[in-house]
């Protein structure tokens, strides 16, 4: 469904293309001002307006992306940045955010122990250490049942959880959150 501020979006972003360069930056901070006065929950990023998470939500983003900065990690970061811009959509994908929130884990330790296509629930009871505790390991399994029991998403085209923002921003925080973790914990390279 196109909505009334998804248009109102739509023409925003375009205005930027009819400003010179430095009008445009100008405009955009504006804007983001005025979006954050009213409370409006986006901001212009790029030439692009975005939905705004929690700070926390934001912080968790940012370090998702820093621990996947390396080009060994080129796939999983692509896959966590489509995660976003389903989230980001106009209309929001929901069910294809939690997807690939998922797949960037599932990518990352595939990564890391060297075992292309192996599922996320295999590598988690085949190959992390024996010292990563049970909670942890229900951390990366959760957010795999998130992704296959979740309606639109993965195994679950027809049936299960009807996807939500907050169930997507959920799986997109957690995601981020076992990204750091792998990143920085069990990537011995």
């Amino acid at each position: 469904m196109y909505e009334d501020w998804d248009r109102l979006f739509d023409a925003i972003e375009r205005l930027p293309g009819f400003l010179g360069a430095y009008k445009s930056a100008t405009f955009q901070e504006e804007m983001n001002n005025l979006f954050a006065d009213e409370d409006i929950g986006y901001r212009f990023d790029g030439d692009t307006i975005v939905r705004v998470g929690t700070e926390e939500f934001e912080e968790s983003v940012s370090a998702a992306r820093t621990a996947l900065a390396g080009e060994r990690f080129t796939e999983s970061r692509g896959q966590f940045n489509r995660a976003l811009d389903f989230r980001n959509a106009r209309p929001p994908d929901w069910a294809n955010a939690i997807k690939q929130a998922a797949i960037s884990v599932e990518g990352t330790l595939q990564i890391i122990y060297n075992r292309p296509g192996a599922p996320l629930t295999t590598i988690v009871s085949e190959d992390l250490p024996e010292d990563i505790p049970k909670n942890i390991r229900s951390l990366f399994r959760s957010l795999y049942g998130q992704g296959s029991g979740t309606a639109g998403a993965r195994h679950a085209s027809i049936g299960g959880t009807h996807p939500t923002a907050v169930r997507a921003e959920l799986a997109i925080h957690v995601a981020a959150a076992l990204h750091g973790f792998a990143v920085g914990e069990l990537d011995s390279t």
